[in-house]
């Protein structure tokens, strides 16, 4: 009777240990949650809720704001307003907002001190409060994906950011004053209409860590090269470029990979492949920089177009030789009329 009392103990086991870690839990969901007054309910006597994730809200209860042990917080879908009242969240340290209404944030989220992520993702955020820019603890700021036009420039010096997001915004300037942000390491513009890029940029002090820049599309007529001196990661594609030429990339000693694909090259500097740490390009293949690619003893081809039928016999293959440039030849795409 023993042997058999001691097995359905030894059984029982798991699942009191499992039961005891749904209890000890502190994350709750509340997905597709349409009625104010549900997630009101809901949301009663889970003031020490650590994690909590709603879907489906456009308006958020008072007793949503009694959450001050949050330390995450997801919300998708609806969501028309942050209040003043997110002050209380001095616990919070990551926060995502995915395809919500939201259009602006409080400027009372400057005492989430704890903050170290924000993403706020397919939305209509477009007003930045400068206090964005000025939490202690903040590393990373996705804002992929909004309708922001514009930057704050009066903050104060930031030493914490490390990545900064802005894809596919509005933005038509990236003002100097950005290079305030001391120690941002990547950098995504990807999507914007910046044409050019005006201002004074020290890259020995603004930006001095920055080490990844991305300004896909963002009708850049030249290199940006007030920008690139310490980028080791550099993506220029789909953007208007016709001339690269010395004085582009001088300055462009740290740099291993660039991507050119998608500008309408003319002129290639023999300079570009002539830099030492670049380890791969990717490129669109015309006649027009043909030669000057295949002149150099640096060049293996990794990739080639299916339409382009020049005989590359010339051309080394890729293999682990050091010093070599791996490049990607590809078919330029062809503008609709």
């Amino acid at each position: 009777m023993y042997k058999y009392l001691i097995i359905l103990f030894l059984g029982f086991v798991p699942f009191f240990l499992k039961a005891q870690h749904s209890l000890n839990k502190k994350t709750h969901y509340y997905d597709n949650v349409n009625r104010y007054n549900d997630l009101q309910k809901a949301l009663q006597h889970k003031a020490d809720a650590k994690e909590l994730s709603l879907s489906g809200i456009d308006n958020l209860p008072p007793e949503f704001y009694e959450l001050t042990h949050l330390t995450k917080l997801t919300i998708r879908h609806g969501l028309n307003k942050i209040d003043d009242r997110i002050e209380n969240f001095r616990s919070l340290e990551i926060l995502n907002l995915i395809d919500v209404n939201l259009t602006k944030l409080p400027i009372e989220i400057k005492f989430c001190s704890n903050l170290r992520e924000i993403r706020i993702l397919n939305s209509k955020l477009d007003e930045l409060p400068k206090e964005l820019f000025e939490l202690p603890r903040l590393q990373i700021l996705v804002l992929k994906n909004n309708q922001i036009t514009r930057l704050p420039c009066d903050f104060e010096d930031n030493y914490s950011l490390k990545e900064l997001n802005l894809k596919f915004n509005k933005i038509s300037i990236f003002p100097d004053c950005m290079q305030r942000l001391y120690n941002l390491e990547s950098l995504y513009l990807s999507g914007n209409p910046l044409g050019l890029i005006q201002g004074k940029f020290n890259m020995d002090k603004g930006f001095r860590n920055l080490r990844t820049l991305s300004m896909s599309d963002c009708q850049l007529e030249s290199i940006p090269t007030e920008l690139t001196k310490n980028i080791s990661y550099l993506d220029l594609s789909s953007n208007k470029i016709k001339d690269i030429t010395f004085d582009d990339v001088q300055n462009m000693s740290k740099v291993t990979f660039l991507s050119l694909e998608n500008n309408p090259l003319t002129y290639l500097d023999e300079a570009v492949l002539q830099i030492h740490s670049l380890s791969t390009l990717q490129i669109d293949m015309n006649d027009e920089i043909a030669d000057a690619l295949f002149m150099s003893s640096r060049i293996c081809v990794s990739y080639v177009g299916r339409s382009y039928h020049r005989r590359l016999e010339e051309v080394s293959a890729c293999g682990k030789k050091k010093g070599m440039i791996v490049v990607f030849l590809y078919e330029p795409i062809k503008k609709q009329k």
